[in-house]
Parts: C-alpha cells; sequence; structure tokens
C-alpha cells in the first residue's frame, strides 16, 4: 500500500510539526496533504511540552512585570534620594528621611522623582517661542524673533536637551538637572546662605538657560529651512585642475 503522504523532496518537517500529538493533522507546506505523524509523544513529554507552551509564556510575564516594577520603583527612590542629598546635603537629608514613616518617605521621594520626569518632559520651551513668534510686534521681539515663518517650517529641533525624542535615558535626563542644579547655584550664588536656596536658584538659572538656548537654535532652525535653496554643484577650480 502506498503511504498516505511522501515528503517532498528535501523537505523534512519541521521540529514544532514533529513535536505535534498524532491526533493533530498536520498540512503540508509544499502541497498541502494532511496527515498524521506516528507515533505519538509519550504522557510526560506532553505534559512538559503543555508546560512550556502555555503555562512558561504567563511565568515569563508575571517575572518581567514585577521585575520592571522592582527596578522603576527603586530606580525612582534612589533618583529622589540624590535630589534631596543635592538640595538639603547628605546629612540633612538622612535626618529628614529618619524623622518620616517609610511610606511618607517612599511617597515623597516618588513625587520628586515624578516632579523632576514632569519638567524634562513637558515642553516649556517651544510653548514659549510660539508666544514670542506671535508677539513679534514688538520692536525688539521683532528683529530677533520674526513672525513670518510658515507654519509648515515650525517644526521640533533635534536639540536633546531632554525633550521626548531624545535618545538619552530617562534616568540621566532626571539626574541630569539635579546635578547641574547644585553646581550652578554653588558657584554663581554662593551669597546665599541656605543650601536649599541655592539649589533651587540654580535649577531655576539652569531651566531657563536650557529654555532660552533650544529657543533659539530651533528658531534658527526654522528660518533657514524657510530660507533654504537648492542650487547647482560648481566645483572649484582646484578641485578640477587635481583631477
Amino acid at each position: 500500500a502506498s503511504p498516505v503522504h511522501v515528503p517532498s523532496a528535501g523537505y523534512m518537517p519541521c521540529v514544532r510539526v514533529q513535536e505535534r500529538q498524532s491526533s493533530d493533522p498536520v498540512t503540508c507546506p509544499a502541497c498541502g496533504t494532511k496527515f498524521i505523524l506516528t507515533p505519538e509523544m509519550g504522557t510526560v513529554v506532553r505534559a512538559i511540552h503543555f508546560l512550556d507552551y502555555y503555562f512558561y509564556p504567563w511565568c515569563k510575564l508575571y517575572v518581567c512585570t514585577v521585575m520592571s516594577v522592582i527596578f522603576f520603583d527603586t530606580t525612582c527612590t534612589y533618583i529622589g534620594v540624590f535630589v534631596l542629598v543635592q538640595g538639603y546635603g547628605v546629612d540633612e537629608a538622612a535626618s529628614l528621611l529618619y524623622s518620616m514613616d517609610i511610606v511618607e518617605s517612599m511617597t515623597r521621594l516618588h513625587l520628586v522623582t515624578y516632579s523632576l520626569f514632569l519638567i524634562c518632559y513637558v515642553p516649556i520651551d517651544e510653548f514659549l517661542l510660539h508666544i514670542l513668534q506671535r508677539s513679534s510686534r514688538i520692536p525688539i521681539l521683532g528683529r530677533v524673533l520674526p513672525s513670518d515663518v510658515p507654519d509648515r517650517y515650525r517644526y521640533r529641533g533635534n536639540i536633546s536637551f531632554g525633550d521626548e525624542n531624545s535618545k538619552s535615558p530617562i534616568v540621566f535626563r532626571g539626574v541630569f538637572i539635579p546635578v547641574m542644579a547644585g553646581i550652578v547655584g554653588n558657584l554663581f550664588f554662593q551669597s546665599v546662605d541656605s543650601k536649599l536656596k541655592r539649589f533651587l536658584i540654580g535649577g531655576f538659572t539652569v531651566l531657563a538657560l536650557k529654555s532660552i538656548i533650544k529657543m533659539y537654535i530651533v528658531h534658527k532652525q526654522m528660518v533657514r529651512r524657510k530660507n533654504m535653496r537648492i542650487l547647482p554643484f560648481e566645483p572649484h577650480p582646484s578641485t578640477e585642475r587635481h583631477g
């Protein structure tokens, strides 16, 4: 008697096809014929494959979710502690955390981190640039920020000072501002007695400089796109001579 199905030349069922139960029909990808593979798997192997195909993916999803939550919680806690150390100092920040219970301290640390991420992500500079361009009828602003730039040239700049299109990690963006705030506050505002006030003033200064620089560069990019022309390439005479 001829076999039910003869595999095509050079074709062997893949591993997944070979591991299926004999009661499940298998379709040949070459000719479309349905056939059954024998002998069937044993009970132990079938149980292992059931766990592998149905139970293991859910376990992996659960473990990945738990680890992601733990990593995010730990990151927010460390960034919050880092910001408090930059603002208050090591000793005062430690005493402040020890004076609160664990739930209150964790809540405040997370609020500090979330506020910092919000500052990094909200496009305040683009909103201010839009307002300034609409207010260009003022003589001083009219020279610096002309309003005759069409809307099709108003696009997001590629300057990665912490916007959502930046490729830098969110942890780096969250730590960069407190570090710069502490440096600027200690260098340029030494007359202020309170370390926290120096930190806050330095932070506002860093954010203001960041916004001003980004607004300037983004506006220059828009003006350049408006005035951009395509010219034919004319090689330099010295280049032709060497060629």
